[in-house]
């Protein structure tokens, strides 16, 4: 049997059991709905997909989906299968609402106020990269009223942010 767990606080949590003949079936839907190649299980492959929920289907999450091929209780040709969800409309985007210390704020935003530049963030899955990210190019955006050229280069980019080109 293999499991579908979930990140809490850094630490996996099992949520239920899958019976092996359905595992495959299920990894095939995912790949399928993230836009990824079904037949390869030798590669590692990145996707990703909107889901609509809410009420009257309105409210959008999105889905990043990465597969790596494993060796699974002495069996090749298994994946390990990873979803993380991002609620855009739950994640504040705000510099001052992602926990940073007044030095950390004091810090970003001379960086923000730069003239030219290029900012290289850099940390571990889940640490807030993208959000912090998304929260300066914001900013940026606001303080310069929407007259620079921004361009981020995102592995993915998570949140879709207007007036920058993110590549």
């Amino acid at each position: 049997k293999q499991s579908v767990k979930f990140r809490i606080n850094g630490l996996l949590e099992k949520y239920l059991d899958i019976q092996a003949d359905k595992v495959n079936e299920l990894i095939g839907r995912i790949k399928l709905i993230a836009g990824m190649n079904v037949i390869d299980k030798r590669s590692s492959q990145d996707g990703r997909f909107v889901f609509k929920c809410g009420k009257d289907n309105k409210h959008s999450v999105f889905v990043r989906v990465s597969s790596v091929p494993i060796i699974f209780d002495q069996v090749s040709n298994c994946e390990s299968v990873v979803l993380r969800i991002l609620d855009p409309m739950n994640v504040p985007l705000k510099l001052n609402g992602l926990g940073f210390s007044k030095r950390q704020l004091e810090k970003l935003e001379e960086i923000i106020n730069l003239e030219y530049g290029l900012v290289l963030i850099c940390g571990a899955t889940c640490s807030g990269k993208s959000t912090t990210i998304a929260a300066m190019l914001s900013k940026l955006q606001q303080i310069k009223e929407n007259k620079l050229k921004i361009i981020s280069l995102e592995d993915p980019p998570e949140y879709v942010l207007p007036n920058v080109s993110q590549i």
